[in-house]
């Protein structure tokens, strides 16, 4: 009962500081039956939210709905529909949060309860998620190290501009690569815990090779990955992550104000992950076509740092995306090159996998061709088969400890063993 009245607590100031709508709050009985509330026992946690600021979220608001989306909305739920279908769709796709959103603004009476349980869920699962960002940034900050959070609760408020319209369930921060080793040997030393074992002859190793460390908190819920490049070095984009800091821009979040990915860079980042993994997931479209909506981007910086990098064609692909599946309006600098064979073959090839049970693009070697494919520079291709070939990995150092001046001979190692694990995928 204690935890129950923690969760009242805070929905309560939700409510109130108008972050969800005033009615969602029938369904409390429901959310306490179903078991689906984040547990908050421990009375620590709930002080650090409300330490963190994050009650008062006045500063936080509800997109405008569009009329006409709403009026088809009201149409369609008003029809026969296989709820657990569309239900389990949005859980899979994490846009339970909008489906509630905007199911709520068009039909309020039509909302499943458990629809609604699982908004409220959420909304209380990141408003823990952001005392504990801020916390993480506090003790990084103290230790000397620049970390620039992104994805996550910054991606929340710079593109939905509300905290309850996205899901999240691991904290992404970003250091140079320099601090990544101390940014993780902090982070243990304060009760996180990696699975990831590595050598001392290795680490350098694997800071060449990957892009992140992945933690887990002691309370088995937090997980927070830190980076130090945006994909790893096989996906062959040169992207100088030092240069954000040049750029960032500030976010609120609580009581903090702190720095994140300028407009420009974020959504060159949001292209090359969602590109990373073939656009499977309709969040990584809905986090694009946010931004885009939301905020004034500088198109000449987008496509001068993509060209700069290899990756016009998948930021024109996130765009396309955006428009075909969320019916965004395509910025008029980009018309003519979106319409391009290469973006258009991609864009059908996402369309019509990204339904489906198990799309072929999840198939490694599909995903490693969606790839190349969505490269306009025949270097980087090169770059991406030859890096993803022959660079040694955790994998591989498991299976076979060499010596470092031996590590050339792994080659002859990972190519027969890659042949071995993915030949039956191969067309």
């Amino acid at each position: 009962m204690v935890a129950e009245a923690h969760h009242d607590v805070v929905l309560d100031r939700a409510v109130e500081e108008r972050v969800v709508p005033p009615h969602v709050v029938v369904h409390r009985a429901a959310l306490v039956q179903l078991g689906a509330a984040v547990e908050l026992q421990a009375a620590e946690r709930l002080a650090a939210v409300r330490a963190a600021g994050i009650e008062h979220v006045e500063h936080q608001r509800a997109p405008p709905v569009d009329p006409q989306r709403s009026r088809r909305i009201y149409e369609l739920s008003g029809e026969s529909l296989d709820w657990e279908y569309l239900l389990e769709t949005a859980r899979n796709h994490k846009v339970t949060p909008l489906l509630f959103w905007e199911l709520n603004a068009a039909r309020p009476e039509a909302v499943p309860q458990l629809l609604a349980a699982e908004f409220q869920n959420n909304i209380r699962s990141n408003l823990l998620r952001v005392a504990e960002l801020n916390q993480l940034l506090e003790l990084l900050q103290r230790s000397g190290i620049a970390a620039l959070p992104y994805k996550g609760p910054a991606l929340a408020m710079l593109a939905y501009q509300n905290l309850a319209l996205r899901t999240f369930v691991d904290l992404d921060i970003m250091v140079v690569p320099k601090d990544a080793l101390r940014a993780r040997s902090i982070l243990i030393e304060n009760g996180f815990a990696s699975s990831l074992r590595l050598g001392s002859h290795r680490e350098e190793a694997y800071l060449r090779a990957y892009d992140e460390f992945v933690l887990n908190g002691s309370d088995g819920h937090t997980m927070v990955e830190v980076h130090w490049a945006v994909t790893p070095r096989y996906f062959s984009v040169p992207l100088d992550v030092r240069r954000f800091w040049e750029r960032s821009i500030p976010v609120r979040l609580g009581n903090r104000e702190t720095p994140t990915l300028g407009l420009e860079d974020l959504l060159i980042v949001l292209c090359l992950h969602g590109t990373k993994h073939s656009w499977l997931q309709l969040s990584l479209i809905a986090d694009v076509a946010r931004l885009i909506t939301r905020q004034e981007v500088r198109w000449a910086d987008v496509l001068g740092r993509a060209r700069d990098l290899g990756s016009v064609r998948m930021v024109l692909l996130g765009v396309e995306l955006a428009r075909r599946l969320l019916g965004i309006s395509c910025p008029p600098v980009l018309q003519a090159d979106i319409s391009g064979r290469a973006v258009q073959s991609l864009a059908n090839r996402v369309e019509s996998q990204i339904f489906e049970r198990n799309p072929d693009a999840e198939r490694i070697v599909q995903a490693g061709k969606f790839h190349i494919q969505a490269r306009e520079r025949r270097r980087d291709r090169i770059r991406y088969i030859f890096r993803l070939a022959t660079r040694a990995g955790v994998e591989d150092w498991q299976a076979v400890d060499l010596p470092r001046h031996l590590d050339f001979l792994y080659f002859f190692y990972r190519v027969p063993r890659l042949l071995r694990k993915y030949w039956g995928q191969v067309p």
